[in-house]
């Protein structure tokens, strides 16, 4: 069954980042998509789950700019501006996949650790936390996978709908 579209807005705007930046270039990220909007868009729930992750204390009026990012990356700091500067949601869905929500405002979360939540439900809104050069919202699902290396995050495919009414005609479409 597909998921439901992410945010609270009836205008979805998908945006592909080229080059380093490029999803396909980072497994855990593949098969992420990036929806542009306006910071203070309502950000809700794809699917009814677990919150496994809440960070929503990193400023977020002013993004880190791509450049920003590189130049922390050739100092080997990337992994602490993203953990500063971002502000980001998990969730954990009854089929073992995950879906993470990133570049959200600060303190704006509706939710906690541990709570559950309902596909649909707001979960927080937009803003100018983490890495972007156009405001969006970094949607992403993925599964858990061990292998040699340990367990990492490995991005996987989905179909999405974009209304709840599309998702109710979905349902009825494969009961006949």
């Amino acid at each position: 069954m597909a998921i439901l579209y992410p945010l609270q807005n009836d205008d979805p705007k998908p945006l592909q980042p080229t080059g380093e930046f490029a999803h396909a270039n980072f497994p855990e990220s593949a098969h992420a998509v990036d929806f542009e909007c306006p910071p203070g868009t309502a950000v809700v729930a794809a699917d009814d789950g677990e919150i496994i992750f809440v960070k929503d204390d990193a400023p977020s009026d002013e993004a880190v700019t791509p450049q920003e990012y590189l130049n922390a990356k050739a100092r080997g700091e990337e992994k602490q501006l993203f953990a500063e500067r971002t502000n980001l949601i998990g969730i954990r869905h009854h089929d073992d996949t995950y879906t993470e929500y990133i570049h959200l405002s600060q303190g704006s979360s509706s939710v906690k650790l541990g709570d559950k939540v309902r596909k649909g439900q707001v979960i927080a809104t937009t803003a100018l936390s983490g890495v972007m050069d156009k405001p969006h919202l970094h949607f992403n699902r993925f599964k858990v996978v061990e292998d040699d290396s340990g367990k990492r995050a490995e991005s996987i495919p989905f179909e999405m709908v974009h209304t709840a009414r599309e998702q109710v005609e979905e349902v009825l479409e494969n009961l006949w």
